[in-house]
């Protein structure tokens, strides 16, 4: 489990950092996979994470980036210091998890490893990607609570993060950015 891990937090890291949106999403549907196999092997109630992390929005971003720009814009942060912020944010979700709820698993650093990209990225791409990780472990958390609620937890991100994708192909159309900076020029 520990090298399972492992793998999935550099794939996590990859998926958020590297500016290649054609290996962000490569690295999404294969952390995905991984994601499943460590956190959901035998439940049924986790085929709407696995079409959210692994075909739908690594195909959507992938097709998005075919057809407009390979390269994500420039974010808040960029480059190491966005990587070792990122990877200071895992190492302190995984400080917490072990210290206060005596948990060795990689829920709380993935989910703010998944809430870091959606605050601290500009390209919607990039926020659809670090959405979809954020949703995903969100719905870990809800697996107790009934495949009603798991259902809806999953549904409601699939919906927000198609929503995302359209804006950022529609001010692509517009601004020729997927920059978040460019929204308010956006015009319907």
């Amino acid at each position: 489990m520990f090298y399972l891990d492992v793998v999935l937090i550099l794939l996590t890291v990859i998926a958020i950092e590297i500016d290649n949106l054609f290996i962000a999403s490569l690295a999404l549907g294969i952390d995905g996979v991984l994601f499943i196999l460590r956190f959901c092997p035998h439940v049924p109630e986790f085929i709407p994470t696995a079409l959210l992390l692994v075909i739908f929005v690594p195909v959507a971003v992938y097709y998005l980036s075919v057809r407009t720009k390979k390269y994500e814009e420039k974010a808040i942060l960029s480059g190491s210091v966005s990587v070792f912020t990122l990877l200071f944010l895992i190492a302190l979700g995984y400080a917490i998890s072990v210290s206060v709820f005596k948990s060795y698993d990689l829920k709380i650093p993935l989910m703010i490893a998944g809430a870091y990209g959606v605050l601290a990225k500009t390209d919607l791409r990039k926020i659809a990607i670090s959405l979809s990780l954020l949703s995903s472990t969100i719905h870990i958390f809800a697996e107790p609570l009934g495949f009603e609620v798991s259902l809806a937890l999953v549904s409601l991100p699939i919906m927000l993060i198609g929503m995302i994708l359209y804006m950022a192909s529609k001010l692509f159309s517009q601004e020729n950015s997927f920059s978040t900076k460019d929204l308010r020029r956006l015009r319907w």
